[in-house]
């Protein structure tokens, strides 16, 4: 065996060309394991902390739980971390804001703070028991009493002095949004410390537990439920079983779960966009598997077949075939040492670097997410073993292979080149159109099938890959283009109040932009089913018919843009009920424009609204396909009226103001610092679509990333396989020399070699790329309707770059091969 060892280190040593190009290849492949692993780590723990923020870094809190039953709660084994906080009371706002909310004193320490999902937004943390900070959602009354500085008094005969505001985004501690500006509770808190607290205070004590996956059985503990109790409430599904223990009426107290950070931590359940980015990097993991097997395991073949004599020697000595694959083993176990530690630290480089060049642009893009670069032993043992994995399968072939050569056939050497008559024969058009060069070009490479067969599959995954990633990003651009168009709007929000939206549209920062005021309610229409299209009863959908008035501006505008007079159609109505629709016909789905309603220009409708009932009467003065700066989508027919009618019919009951601007994010922070208290919610149309291109910004260069490293491992294989192959066969080529054949003939027979097998990958890696094209547009035309795109530029771009890395190789292998004296090659022999 000490023979074998040595043997091994000798071949490694001797045979430097294919040693480097299969520790690149192990490199390459090591790397984009590392990579796809360490990104969705850190995704992982940067949606974890994100959680934490946003929800708080706790798994349960105990609502009012008196002082002295505390260490009940918290001396329990599987708790690994608690604080406490307290209610120092309310205080009425109503004189400060003409409001009926309220404002509850929460007492906590500043270390608390951080773990409650609380963020300074303006100011500074208070310091004392006597200085508190107020929730940001004040501000929206722009009152001149809840300014920094100013002082309030609570209940408890107490006054604080206001130093900063804060944004809670605990939604357990205070909702996010609320259905009315009225009624409301917000947020006060000060800083206490533990000696604050009385065995008579009732305080809300947040947990962390060690052991989530016993949870339910440490909750019930907690609160009093008994063995046999929690048996009769448990059921297979978890969540439903911390459910029913949350509702058990014996709890001795009541308790609020932190869904969100318990199932990030557990895993038990994702979301949609986590389970996509799973199962997008499970696929990537994958396509590098298969992909960097076969390439590898080709280097592995040549390796093998250039010491096809040697194998057999060792046979003809006694080595036995366990022996012989033991060898292949152990030199694919010595390279692995070397390459998959480098390919690790390059990978995870890699990810580090990129999340510090592009987290910024991510984290500001994408919900304020901050991208942390993580990973742990788990990762790296599975990049470990996902590489080794890598080798194994590389190397088995050829290592049964190896162990199959018996001394005749080494000293034969020819059973890689073995090839019936009857398979290389050519077509005549071969012959005609490249000659005798072109002919035994062909029969070269039918000859050597095997040998060629890695670099036409690694050119056909590469074009494949890199002409899907074009289409991947026409298509996401495109989706995006398509909503900003669609929604013609940058500002949205929702009020209650219409008048306080008339204010602010005559604000100049405001009304210099196109608006839109939209006020509408769904109506009734008597026998509206009558004139259903035939078109939309085949849908088996539901019809809803609405009246919307646009804002005097808007109004006016869409009557210019159908040349009516406002005069003739203020009190009249426009109809728009055609939309495109997905249709099932024979079990295939499609989308067509479709009418819902066959009114004619002139016709009256009879309606009442859902609430009065009053019946009215409307003429459509015009039936249309345009629309107005915003409608809702859907099975939907929408009357659009003059404001002066629906004034008139006072029936509206939701209320939206759109607005389309070139500043965005300066017209919002306008609103938000000038109107708050003129809105429910708020929001920047186009700040969603920046988050979503910021997404596939960050997912296309990941994938150009995975693409240019794939196809690395791809060129270094071609390489090998091309230059190998052509050194494997320097007799045959000496041969043909010395029977006549001219150096340009000789070059011309290789170039034709190399085109022939060019063409092949191209058309199987054109083609392929096509197909996931249309697959890559398939999916983006779910929600979207988008036209196909052939992708030109990606199709090119692929025949240039094979046509480049062929002529390049090919170019380097004749240099050498020209350099060869013809006798010398002849003479010499392949070991």
């Amino acid at each position: 065996m000490k023979l074998l060892n040595r043997l091994t280190l000798k071949n490694i040593k001797s045979n430097k060309k294919i040693t480097i190009v299969i520790i690149i290849g192990i490199i390459l492949a090591t790397f984009l394991l590392t990579s796809v692993i360490t990104i969705v780590s850190s995704f992982q723990k940067s949606l974890l902390e994100y959680n934490k923020k946003i929800s708080g870094d706790y798994h349960y809190e105990f609502l009012s739980v008196p002082m002295a039953e505390v260490e009940n709660i918290v001396n329990n084994s599987n708790v690994a971390e608690y604080f406490y906080t307290k209610s120092l009371g309310n205080t009425s706002l109503k004189s400060i804001i003409n409001s009926d909310a309220s404002l509850e004193l929460i007492g906590a320490s500043n270390e608390t703070l951080e773990k409650l999902g609380i963020e300074l937004e303006e100011g500074r943390m208070p310091q004392n028991n006597r200085e508190i900070v107020i929730s940001n959602k004040l501000k929206r009354y722009q009152s001149s009493e809840l300014k920094l500085g100013n002082q309030i008094n609570f209940e408890n005969n107490k006054s604080y002095t206001i130093v900063g505001t804060i944004n809670i985004t605990d939604t357990y501690m205070e909702p996010q949004e609320s259905n009315s500006t009225d009624a409301t509770n917000f947020k006060a808190i000060t800083a206490i410390e533990d000696k604050d607290f009385s065995m008579k205070d009732k305080v809300n004590v947040y947990i962390k537990l060690n052991d989530l996956k016993n949870r339910i059985e440490t909750i019930a503990q907690i609160v009093g439920v008994d063995d046999k109790t929690l048996k009769e409430l448990t059921v297979p599904n978890k969540a439903v079983t911390e459910m029913k223990l949350q509702e058990n009426e014996t709890n001795k107290y009541y308790y609020i779960i932190n869904n969100n950070l318990i199932m990030m931590e557990t895993g038990d359940t994702v979301d949609e966009t986590t389970t996509m980015i799973y199962a997008v990097a499970g696929i990537i993991l994958l396509i590098i598997i298969l992909t960097s097997v076969y390439c590898i395991r080709n280097s592995f073949d040549i390796s093998i077949t250039e010491r096809v004599k040697q194998y057999g020697i060792l046979a003809s000595i006694g080595a036995t075939k366990k022996q012989i694959r033991k060898t292949v083993f152990q030199e694919t176990f010595l390279l692995g040492i070397i390459a998959i530690p480098i390919g690790i630290i390059t990978g995870l480089l890699f990810v580090y670097y990129f999340l510090k060049i592009l987290g910024d642009y991510l984290s500001e893009n994408l919900f304020g997410i901050k991208f942390i670069f993580s990973t742990n032993i788990i990762a790296i043992l599975l990049i470990v073993f996902f590489g080794c994995l890598i080798l194994y399968f590389s190397a088995r072939k050829s290592a049964k292979k190896a162990a199959k050569v018996s001394p005749i056939e080494a000293i034969r050497n020819n059973q890689s080149i073995m090839t019936k008559p009857n398979k290389l024969k050519t077509s005549r058009m071969i012959k005609k159109l490249f000659g005798i060069g072109g002919e035994i070009s062909y029969k070269n490479i039918k000859r050597n099938k095997k040998r060629y067969r890695t670099t036409v599959v690694s050119i056909i995954i590469s074009v494949t890959l890199f002409i899907t990633a074009v289409s991947f990003t026409k298509y996401a651009k495109q989706v995006s283009k398509v909503y900003l168009e669609q929604g013609q709007y940058n500002i949205f929000m929702n009020s209650n109040d219409y008048n306080k939206l008339e204010e602010m549209v005559q604000d100049r920062e405001i009304n210099q932009n196109r608006y839109e005021i939209y006020r509408g309610d769904f109506i009734e229409i008597t026998g509206v089913e009558e004139h259903c299209t035939e078109e939309f009863k085949k849908m088996n959908d539901e019809i809803m018919t609405s009246i919307v008035s646009l804002g005097d501006q808007e109004y006016k505008r869409y009557l210019d843009l159908l040349g009516l007079n406002y005069d003739d159609a203020k009190n009249k109505a426009i109809l728009i009920d055609t939309s495109m629709q997905q249709i099932e016909q024979d079990g295939k789905i499609t989308y067509q424009q479709i009418d819902f309603l066959d009114y004619k220009e002139g016709d009256k409708i009879s309606f009442y609204n859902y609430n009065n009932e009053q019946i009215e009467e409307l003429e459509i003065i015009k039936i249309t396909t345009e629309e107005p700066m915003v409608l809702n989508s859907g099975p939907h027919a929408y009357f659009i009226v003059s404001d002066e009618y629906m004034n008139k019919m006072n029936i509206f009951s939701h209320c939206y103001l759109y607005i389309q601007t070139e500043d965005d994010i300066e017209l919002e922070k306008y609103i938000q610092n000038n109107y708050s208290d003129a809105y429910r919610t708020l929001g920047n149309n186009t700040q969603i679509m920046r988050e979503q291109q910021a997404m596939w910004t960050a997912i296309s260069v990941f994938l150009y990333g995975f693409i240019i490293v794939t196809a690395l491992i791809g060129i270094t294989n071609i390489f090998n396989t091309i230059t190998t192959s052509m050194q494997l066969r320097q007799r045959e080529f000496a041969c043909l020399r010395a029977i006549g054949m001219t150096k340009k003939e000789f070059n011309r027979m290789i170039r034709l070699e190399s085109m022939f097998y060019g063409v092949k990958a191209l058309f199987w890696g054109i083609l392929l790329g096509l197909l996931f094209s249309y697959l890559v547009y398939m999916a983006f035309s779910i929600n979207v309707e988008l036209s196909f795109i052939v992708p030109i530029d990606g199709i090119v771009i692929s025949i240039i770059a094979v046509g480049l890395l062929l002529g390049s190789i090919m170019k380097y292998s004749l240099s050498k091969i020209n350099k060869k004296n013809i006798i010398e090659t002849i003479r010499q022999e392949n070991i």
